[in-house]
């Protein structure tokens, strides 16, 4: 991506986000991480921050990787259930990424790595322990990964806003599916500090985030639209949507 793209919408966020060329630095971690398929997911600690890139290989081996599949989630749910509220009281997710996610909660030491050995119960921090992450100038954390990997980084994204940390993670996905339904979008919505920090590259004809588009699946985030050498910068999950069903690629019926 070219640092003379033009933006319309969210022009002084998209412009912050490339001008510290962290979208760049995202993709040379996943690109990093491809070089090694044992890997499930891979951190890089950087000066200023901690890129935390996860493959989408666990999760594109099952049949139902890329089917509209939809599993719903109440209250009741032991890791993301904070996302059902009274008003909200379940929500439905992409079940191929949330598999995956559980998954590799359950199974890796990714709390751990995360979270820098300071997890607790749940796995989130104390207020004592934000303190003192926050003194020690803890770096920011971005969350990344391309197609179904992700959407493994908006869900350990979620679970780690959970905990309102002062300095929110960000996510970074490119060329990923839509994650869930509109109450999904709603939940995210509701929570401004939670809504802005998920930034998803989608280029032109590309049809991995277009998959689910006739479906129940609805958009959250920023979305930057990329075309040749341009790129636009949309938030409002209509205008999103309208504008991935343009750039659908043609596909001539049999």
């Amino acid at each position: 991506m070219e640092e003379g793209c033009k933006f319309s919408g969210g022009i002084e966020k998209a412009n912050l986000i490339l001008s510290t060329g962290l979208l760049q630095r995202s993709w040379l971690s996943i690109s990093e991480l491809q070089r090694s398929p044992h890997l499930r997911f891979f951190v890089q600690n950087l000066p200023k921050c901690t890129i935390v890139a996860f493959s989408a290989d666990h999760s594109q081996a099952a049949p139902e990787a890329l089917q509209p599949t939809l599993q719903s989630l109440k209250s009741t749910h032991p890791t993301l259930g904070f996302l059902a509220t009274k008003k909200i009281p379940s929500v439905s997710i992409h079940s191929a990424p949330l598999s995956a996610f559980l998954h590799l909660l359950d199974t890796t030491d990714l709390k751990e790595k995360i979270l820098n050995q300071t997890v607790i119960d749940a796995g989130f921090l104390s207020a004592a322990q934000l303190k003192n992450l926050t003194s020690r100038g803890q770096p920011r954390l971005i969350l990344v990964g391309e197609s179904l990997g992700g959407s493994v980084a908006a869900l350990c994204t979620l679970w780690l806003l959970k905990s309102s940390p002062p300095l929110p993670p960000i996510c970074i996905t490119f060329g990923s599916p839509l994650l869930g339904d509109a109450l999904l979008q709603k939940a995210v919505g509701n929570i401004e500090p939670w809504k802005t920090q998920f930034w998803h590259v989608v280029g032109h004809g590309d049809p991995i985030p277009r998959l689910f588009l006739p479906n129940s699946f609805r958009p959250f985030g920023t979305y930057f639209l990329v075309s040749g050498s341009s790129c636009a910068c949309f938030d409002d999950p209509d205008s999103v949507v309208q504008l991935l069903e343009f750039g659908r690629p043609n596909i001539s019926s049999a």
